[in-house]
Parts: C-alpha cells; structure tokens; sequence
C-alpha cells in the first residue's frame, strides 16, 4: 500500500534538559519537494496552531529546474524543560511578526558592526584590537582602551599577534533578522614582521539574547612540512571590575563526592587534560586519552585532606575511583562565571572536555582563552591542517551565582550534546526526494527490530550507549571525531562515519546519528583535510588514515565528499562547502597530471567519480564532469573495450619502467566504480556511460560475486543500480540464495539499504535469520 506524501513537512523539537530556553536559536537545513519551491518567499514556518514565526533563508543546493533543494532557514522558538514541539514547513507565504530583537550588520570603511539591540559588538577593520567595543545590557564589555587579540607562539618563544598583522579582512558571512556571522582573517605577526599560522574567527550574534558565539579556527599554511606551536590563544583586557569573583562548581566533594558550588576571588585558570600533573604534561602525556575540566591550582579549592579516609586523600597511590583521577577533587563542571556588581560574564569551550588540552585563565581584568595552551607539550601539524573551536560568552548587568551560570551554560551543551534535539518526520525528506531518502528502506523499528539493531549506525550494533549521552569518546584536539588509537585511524573509512549517520538521521530521526555525523564531518573536513600544501598531490585532499590523522598521504581512493556535502546541507556551514569544492579541484589535478595513478584498480579510479559527480551537483561546474570522463575512458572503458568486464591488470603500475604486469584481476574496490559510474550518470545522463555501466552490471551481478565475509563485496546498491537502469526486477529472484547474506551480516553501511526497501516492499525479509552483529570476519 503506497502511502500518501506530506503536504507539510513535520520539524520535531525537544528540549532535553529542565532548564526552559526563551529565544531558543536554531540553525539547520531543511530539504524541500522537487519543483515546489524557487524562493524561500514561497514558504513558511509555522507553529502546531498554524501561526507564522519569522525565520531567515538561505538557499544551499538547487536543482537543475531553478527549484530548492536544501534551504538554511534560522528560526528562534520558546522551549519550556523538557518541551517537546512541533513546527511544520508549509508551501505557502507566511505572515510572520517582526522579529523583536532582529540582528543588525553595518559596514563602514574602517569596521563591521554587529548588534541586536542587546548585544553589540564593533569589529576593526583597521588594525591592533580586533574588537573596538563590545556592549551588552547597557554595560561595556571590552572597550576602546582593551585589547582584544589572537596570539601564537613558536618553540622558541616567540610570540606573533593579529594585532600586529596591519588592517585585517573582515567580511559578513551571513546575514538576516535571525542570525548574523562576521568573519576576521588574517595571520599572527610578530614584531620583526616575520608571520606565524592563519586564523579565521568568526562573530556569530542571533537575535534576543546577549550571547556571542566565538569561533575560532587556526590553519597551517607555512612553508615547513612539519610545524610545532607553543601556544594558540585568544587575549583581552576588559572592563571587568578587577575584584569580580570567579565562579565554579566543584564536581567531587566529601565522601559522598557531592558537588560543590565555589566563589573565588583570586586568579583561576581552569584547564582540560589528559594529564592531572600540568608542570609535567610532557612526561605523563599519553596520547588518546579522554580529558577532564578541573582548576589547576588545588588549593583554590580548600579542601581540607585530614577529613578523607587514605584511600580517597589527593595524595593516596591508591586511585581512588581511577576513572575520575584525572584532576579528581579538582574536577569542576564545564562553565565558569566571572560575577561582579554591575556586570557577568559565563562561559564556556564547547565539547571542552572531549577536544583537550584547552584552558581558560581570569587574572584581574584579562581573560585567556587557550586553545593550546602554552603548558602543554608543543602542538604538531603538517602543512593544510586545520581546527575549529566555539567558545559562548554571555552576560548578565548584574551579579549572579553559579546556578544562573549553570542555566546560561545548558542553551549550549548538555553532557557533551546539543540541549535541544531536533529532526524531520521521515517521511519529508523521503518526500523531498533527498540524500536518496526515497529510495531507502523505511525505518519500521517494530516490524524489523533485529534488522535495525544490525543495521545500527552510531555506535556499533548492539552498544547500549546509543540511547545514551555518549556519542564519540573525547581523545583529545585532534582526535576527537576519528575512530582509532595507537595503531591508526579511520579517518572516515568508505564515508561510514560521516555520510551514513547523516542519511540514517534523516532516515529514522533518530538525533544521535546527526550528532555523529555532525562531529565525524567537523574533524574529517578540518584535521583530515589537507587544506594548503606545497605538494600539489597533497594540496585539496583528504588523507587517508594514519596514526596522526594528517600525516599521512593523499590519493585519490580514499576520499569521501558525500558525507561533507550532506553535512553541509544539513547545517550550511560555509566551510564545508568550501572543502567540497577543493577537491574536487584536487581531483582535476589528479585527473590532468597523475592519471597513471588513478586507472590502476576499480577503487582507485571508483572513488573520484563520485566525488567528481558530488561537487558537479553542488557547483553544476562542467569541468568536475569532464574531469571524471576523462578516468572513466582512461580506466572502465578501456578495460571493458579490451576484457567485455571490468578487469584489470596487476600489480598496478607492473608495466612502468619496463616492468610487467603478472594477471589480471576483477573487483578491487570495483563497487565504488559502479557507484561512481551511476552518480556520474545521474549528474550527466550521458546514455553511453548508462550503456556501459549496463554493460559492467551484467557480468558483475551474478551470485557468485557477493563475498560472505567482505562488507564491500557483499555490493546491492550495485544490484538496486541494475535494477534502477534496466528496469529487471528478476534479478532478485536469481540472486535469492545470497540474500540470507545481507541479513546476516549486514552489508556495507552506504550500500545496502536501496535493496533493503526491495526486499521488504517483496516481503522477502525474514527477522528470523537475521544475524546479531554487522562487521567483516
């Protein structure tokens, strides 16, 4: 039974905390039907009672028709504790209020202003302090005596200021009612003029609240294959009463380990680490460790050790609750409060824990915010890498303690996690025809329980912790998003850890797959990515997995855009896009230079085809086209013209330099060629590439070319692309006998649900062989 479309798409909200959000801010993508939409005037946002709120647009992806695909839509909403709502996207014109506080950008020739009649921030344009003033609740924050500044520092001590580094580019981002975003970018300078790391740091402002979101982000563009910092850090004077009291509150306390809320008024630095003993950081560093927050001086905390059995005193060999040893009694909660009579200040490092070591220090008026801290044991990078940090800054004109701290601090994180989780009803994006959704096997959690704990995505199947709060174990800066430890990484191996947890977020709802995959993509789009290199095979590239993420190379096989691109629909986040793009620019080289490297084997010549046809989609530039028919007649043509299937000589490169191939071989990878063939052919509708894949599809969708123990052998996306181009169904009949296979084991995470939805719209899935783990034996 067909069931029948949306005529509106169902946003499902739910705060999970008990602290109530008025002006809850929410950035995200929404997809929308083919044909239906051609400018975000067309629609609106509504509330269950069919009532307009005001929201602001974007437009992310079209389609070739003019109509929008994936729209960036910011929208503020109300949320008692524990509310769950609902708002529905409508295709009709909206007749929204005026938003009350709407955010407010002004350029002028010397600075950006950025201002939502609560907050206001004057970003220079000109030189020294990157901020001239910053306002809020009718108290100045950082003033025009401050200093507000990005510094790095080399092994040798030195130190290089954006201050220093002459006028700056300061650009709006994005901009409307709801949301705005500047960003700053330059290079530190030290004072003899020598340069030292590129930073962006971008002011977000939403409308209603004080708060200001910083996000920060260094990139290696130095000459040097191999660079060492001493320290990352962000600087400033402000208008702080040198006397305001810092706020925290003490995690373990007493016997009981009760928590502990603490006023301080002397100098505090408050860190994340792996590493209890920070005076010895380097000697008692271990790598893939998850960190703690804790005040560093232990003293601050007055704890008076005579009260303590033996076995819980800080001294104790014995690790009390080893789990916990890391800063153990100086264990404080994520946030922190800076209090004085007429003016406070909370904030707070996102994910501050899991992306250690980082620091906050408040001395007198200034503050440091660390994103390496100079304690630390020297931070190592090859050319390209690159990372993100957000910090929140919000105030309040008056004093405040540490439960108000607490409550400004839960609009930004709860336990490692957005507060307020948020999805589409399943059935929309199916509707609107995106990422595939129609064509996936519909989520039935009652009807096929074993099959979708099999399928699960995040974590693995089975792992309890899914329903949970943990999502990705915090194992440092540039670990954190990666799946692995001392002997290697997955640097997001097949798109498994990126592109699958945002298909099945949309597929289920099931908001722990988009945090996965939100993570999953921050780390392989900044420390996976090559982002600047000298070597023009590095240069735009994503490397491959290797013990320190970005030391290792980049080539064509092992790269995956689709997970970026999705991630970027979902959250419109600029610099995915921009990462998008670049390779595909890398690929052309590859394409123009190297195209003896890539015809070699079904995988390496596979996988730039669907990255190619990904960044065609995005851009609809015709060179990402003409790049992969270039690999497609130097690889799948040739062989098929000279073997009549895909099949291929080996060992690659056997004939260079008058040496010898030994065999030919088949099905290395070839399941990305296929995929790359039908992506490509859905971009280009080039009828003889269809004939071709047709004609590869014959030969390879036979039952004796599904291997029990290889998750990529085991390929029925290639089976459903067959079925899809040629319209013969009858191939599942003759494939019958390996379809206890995908149930058993589970098939490869991207390439098996097309022909799940087969199955269970033929009633050939039976729950009774399904298997209790996913995985390869």
């Amino acid at each position: 039974m067909t069931t029948a479309a949306p005529t509106r798409g169902e946003i499902r909200i739910y705060n999970e905390t008990i602290t109530p959000f008025p002006s809850y801010a929410v950035s995200r993508g929404i997809p929308l039907p083919p044909g239906a939409v051609k400018d975000p005037s067309e629609i609106s946002i509504r509330d269950k009672d069919g009532k307009s709120i005001p929201f602001g647009a974007k437009v992310l992806q079209r389609r070739p028709d003019g109509s929008i695909e994936w729209l960036l839509v910011d929208y503020s909403i109300d949320l008692a504790a524990e509310e769950e709502k609902s708002l529905f996207i409508e295709l009709r014109p909206g007749d929204a209020p005026a938003v009350k506080n709407p955010v407010q950008v002004s350029e002028s020739a010397d600075s950006v202003t950025l201002t939502n009649g609560i907050t206001t921030l004057v970003i220079s344009r000109k030189g020294g302090s990157i901020v001239r003033e910053w306002s809020s609740q009718g108290r100045q924050i950082v003033g025009p005596q401050d200093l507000f500044d990005l510094e790095t520092m080399d092994t040798g001590t030195k130190i290089y200021r954006a201050s220093l580094s002459g006028p700056l580019s300061v650009s709006v981002e994005h901009a409307n009612p709801l949301r705005a975003v500047v960003l700053v970018e330059g290079k530190h300078t030290a004072r003899d003029k020598s340069t030292f790391l590129d930073f962006q740091l971008r002011f977000v402002l939403t409308a209603n609240l004080p708060d200001v979101r910083f996000e920060h982000t260094f990139l290696c563009r130095e000459k040097a294959e191999l660079v060492h910092a001493r320290a990352i850090r962000l600087v400033t004077t402000t208008r702080m009463d040198p006397a305001a009291r810092k706020l925290i509150r003490q995690k373990h306390h007493t016997q009981e380990y009760f928590h502990r809320p603490m006023s301080l008024e002397e100098n505090v630095e408050v860190v994340s680490s792996s590493v209890s003993d920070l005076d010895h950081y380097e000697r008692d560093f271990k790598p893939f460790k998850m960190g703690t927050v804790f005040i560093r001086n232990f003293n601050s905390l007055k704890e008076d050790s005579s009260k303590y059995p033996y076995h819980m005193r800080p001294d104790s060999p014995s690790k009390f609750r080893e789990d916990y040893g890391v800063g153990a009694f100086r264990q404080i909660f994520e946030y922190l409060g800076w209090t004085s009579n007429d003016l406070s200040l909370s904030f707070s490092f996102l994910r501050w824990d899991k992306l250690h070591p980082k620091s906050i220090a408040l001395d007198e008026n200034r503050m440091t915010i660390s994103i390496w801290p100079e304690w630390a044991t020297p931070c190592r990078m090859t050319q390209g890498a690159s990372k993100t940090h957000v910090f929140h800054i919000t105030s309040d004109p008056r004093s405040i303690n540490i439960n108000e701290v607490e409550r400004r601090f839960n609009r930004w994180e709860m336990m490692g996690l957005d507060p307020v989780a948020i999805s589409f009803d399943p059935a929309w994006p199916a509707h609107c025809e995106v990422l595939d959704q129609q064509h996936l096997f519909k989520y039935q959690p009652k009807k096929y329980p074993f099959l979708e704990n099999l399928i699960e995505v995040s974590p693995a199947a089975g792992n309890p912790g899914r329903w949970t709060y943990y999502r990705l174990p915090g194992a440092g800066m540039w670990h954190f998003g990666d799946l692995g430890g001392e002997g290697g990484f997955n640097n997001n191996e097949d798109d498994g850890l990126v592109l699958f947890p945002l298909v099945d977020y949309l597929r289920t709802g099931n908001v722990y797959c988009y945090d996965y995959g939100v993570e999953t993509a921050k780390h392989y789009m900044e420390v996976d990515f090559c982002e600047f290199s000298t070597n023009a095979r590095q240069n735009g590239g994503l490397i491959a997995h290797t013990v320190n993420h970005f030391e290792g190379m980049a080539y064509p096989s092992h790269e995956w855009v689709e997970g970026i691109l999705a991630y970027y629909y979902l959250t419109g986040d600029p610099r995915a896009k921009r990462t998008v793009i670049r390779v595909g620019d890398h690929y052309i080289w590859w394409a123009n230079n190297l195209m003896s490297t890539i015809a070699v084997d079904g995988r390496e010549a596979g996988m730039p085809l669907v990255n190619l046809a990904a960044v065609y989609r995005l851009t609809g530039d015709k060179k990402y086209l003409d790049a992969a028919f270039k690999i497609v007649d130097a690889f799948h043509r040739k062989h098929y013209e000279e073997h009549g299937e895909l099949k291929y000589p080996y060992p690659q490169y056997g004939n260079l330099e008058g040496g010898s191939w030994q065999k030919n071989i088949r099905g290395y990878g070839d399941w990305s060629s296929y995929s790359g063939l039908y992506r490509l052919w859905e971009q280009s509708h080039d009828e003889k590439l269809k004939e071709l894949l047709i004609n590869l599809l014959k030969v390879a969708v036979q039952p004796e070319s599904f291997s029990v123990n290889d998750a990529r052998a085991m390929d029925f996306f290639t089976v459903w692309i067959y079925m899809k181009l040629t319209g013969d169904t009858d191939v599942i009949n003759r494939l019958g006998m390996i379809i206890p296979m995908l149930l058993k084991r589970g098939g490869h995470p991207t390439r098996r649900l097309h022909f799940l939805k087969e199955l269970d719209e033929r009633g050939l899935i039976d729950e009774r062989i399904v298997g209790s783990r996913g995985g390869v034996i």
